[in-house]
């Protein structure tokens, strides 16, 4: 897809926003940023996450589906070195794979479809009875493969991990500029948090029409379907 000449939205946290943008810049686009997620502590402050850290023997599998989770699991004082985990490790995709194998994690399943139904998919290969599973993710995530595998015979402790909340310092008056200027072309989402909270602004700010001419872009199929439930279709889905 070409994007020379074009102005593309990047939504991702400050964090994590700097390798798209110079993607995307390389490809002769005009890059504006304005963060619609935070990502933040966990509202027990990592208690519970210290809790299972300290008793990480006990799992046979810890599953990671976010690059986020492999940060902040690895953060932690009692987080083991990658090399040094005993447990099986499962990764939702290749750029999640690539932050755990930069972290000396490097026998590790990877989905072959990037989204919890790709991983799920992938672990049917896996006999899950009575096996304990680590799944530390975001307060916000999706039960879809914590189901699959408690049906069959999982014993799965989720544990947030992070949470996803609306910047506490969103420049509302820079964001409507932006919409009724007019000039924007393309909307990057890199997750489903950031598409529901600008579509939260479009909605409270009545900018429905301002989205006619846009065209919008997801990574992974969870952001591609939360789109969809907006009505929305994406340019292409950009799996990672």
């Amino acid at each position: 897809m070409n994007f020379k000449g074009k102005t593309i939205l990047v939504t991702r946290p400050q964090e994590q926003a700097e390798k798209t943008i110079r993607e995307f810049e390389a490809q002769g686009a005009s890059v504006l940023h304005i963060p619609f997620i935070e990502i933040t502590d966990p509202s027990d402050h990592y208690a519970t996450l210290d809790e299972a850290l300290a008793s990480l023997f006990q799992y046979h599998w810890i599953l990671f589906t976010s690059g986020n989770a492999v940060a902040r699991f690895f953060s932690r004082p009692h987080a083991p070195c990658g090399k040094d985990l005993s447990s099986r490790v499962a990764a939702v995709g290749p750029e999640t794979a690539k932050l755990l194998h930069d972290l000396d994690v490097h026998d590790m399943i990877i989905a072959e479809t990037p989204s919890a139904e790709g991983l799920l998919e992938i672990l049917r290969n896996y006999s899950f009875e009575g096996k304990r599973v680590l799944f530390p993710r975001a307060k916000e995530g999706r039960d879809m493969l914590v189901q699959g595998l408690e049906k069959r015979g999982a014993i799965v402790d989720v544990v947030e991990t992070y949470q996803t909340i609306f910047p506490k310092d969103f420049d509302h008056e820079q964001f409507i500029h932006l919409m009724d200027e007019g000039k924007l072309d393309v909307v990057h989402f890199a997750s489903p948090s950031a598409v529901k909270h600008f579509m939260q602004m479009i909605l409270e700010r009545g900018l429905q029409e301002k989205m006619c001419r846009l065209q919008f872009l997801a990574i992974g199929s969870t952001t591609e379907t939360t789109l969809r439930n907006y009505g929305i279709e994406s340019l292409e889905n950009i799996e990672k």
